[in-house]
C-alpha cells in the first residue's frame, strides 16, 4: 500500500484508500437482449434482467490521490432466459437460453471528501454473452442457431470506502446494440449495487 506524508513528514500506512488490487460482486439489473434470424429476418428478444458478477481487478491513484484508473474482469451470472413469439407464415416460439456472461473494462475517477473516502467514476467494459436460441413449431424445436454478442456498457458510479478494506458500490448505466449485428434495442438503464474487498 502507498503511503502518505504526514505534517511531521513521517508516512501514514492510511493513505491511498482505492488502490491496489481488489474483488468484489455486483449484482442487480441489466438489459439482456438477444436476435434470432427468421427468413432473412432478425427478430430480438429483450428483457431487463437480473446479473451477479465476480471481478477482479487492480486500480491506481496519482495526482495527489484524487485521481483513481483501474481495470476490471468480470465473470458473471444471468436470469438471462427470453422467451417471445413470431407470427409470420405461421406462429413460430422463439427461446433465447444465456446464464453467463464475461466482461473486461477500465474505470476513472476521482476521489472526494476530506477524508478521501469516497470515489466518483466513470466506466466502460466490453461484455461478451453466448445465447443458444430455439426454434419451435407447434411445440417441435425445428431449427437451432447461435447468437455470440459482444455490447458496451457505460455509466457512472459511486464507491463508498467502509474501512478495514472493505468499500461499498452503486453504479447506473446502458448499454450499446450488439457490435456484431447492427440491430436497435429499447434504451434500458441498469442499475447494480456492489461490494469491494481491497487487498
Amino acid at each position: 500500500m502507498s503511503l502518505k506524508a504526514q505534517a511531521d513528514g513521517t508516512l501514514s500506512a492510511d493513505s491511498r484508500k482505492f488502490e491496489g488490487l481488489y474483488i468484489g460482486i455486483n449484482s442487480g439489473t441489466q438489459s439482456i437482449f438477444s436476435t434470432a434470424t427468421i427468413n432473412e429476418l432478425s427478430v430480438p428478444g429483450q428483457s431487463s434482467r437480473w446479473t451477479a458478477e465476480f471481478l477482479i481487478a487492480h486500480r491506481w491513484q496519482f495526482l495527489n490521490n484524487r485521481i483513481v484508473f483501474g481495470l476490471e474482469v468480470q465473470v458473471g451470472l444471468t436470469d438471462g432466459n427470453l422467451d417471445r413469439t413470431f407470427n409470420g407464415l405461421r406462429q413460430l416460439e422463439i427461446h433465447f437460453s444465456n446464464n453467463s456472461q464475461t466482461g473486461l473494462g477500465y474505470t476513472l475517477g476521482y476521489v472526494a471528501g476530506e477524508k478521501q473516502n469516497l470515489l466518483l467514476y466513470t466506466y466502460l467494459y466490453q461484455t461478451r454473452r453466448n445465447f443458444d436460441i430455439s426454434l419451435k413449431d407447434d411445440g417441435r424445436v425445428i431449427q437451432w442457431q447461435r447468437d455470440i454478442q459482444t455490447v458496451l456498457r457505460f455509466g457512472l458510479g459511486l464507491e463508498y470506502n467502509l474501512g478495514k478494506r472493505f468499500s461499498t458500490r452503486l453504479t447506473v448505466g446502458s448499454q450499446s446494440p450488439d457490435l456484431n449485428n447492427d440491430i436497435d434495442i429499447e434504451e434500458v438503464p441498469e442499475l447494480t449495487l456492489g461490494f469491494i474487498y481491497q487487498f
